[in-house]
């Protein structure tokens, strides 16, 4: 049985997911690489882990899922009604 989360305490859990789902946010259409130079997610391990775990509850988007080389992430409409209520907590920049 699924259990329904609070996306916004989902996110403010974890630093990782905090910091990814601000910087889409601040400045959308960014691939892992760039979101790594600029968050603490500092392993790409990290950053994909956290990707996916923010691609899997429909917080942000890839613009080319077949693209292998260059994937451009964005935020979704619920991503940023999610990071606007973490913001609020202020925890997010």
């Amino acid at each position: 049985m699924d259990k329904k989360i609070h996306l916004p305490t989902y996110v403010y859990k974890s630093k990782y997911r905090k910091d990814v789902l601000s910087a889409l946010v601040n400045k959308p259409n960014l691939t892992q690489t760039d979101i790594i130079k600029t968050t603490s997610p500092k392993y790409i391990s990290h950053m994909s882990r956290t990707m996916k775990e923010l691609e899997e509850k429909k917080l942000i988007e890839c613009k080319n899922p077949k693209d292998n080389n260059y994937k451009i992430y964005f935020p979704t409409h619920l991503g940023i009604k999610v990071a606007e209520e973490v913001k609020e907590y202020g925890n997010l920049k």
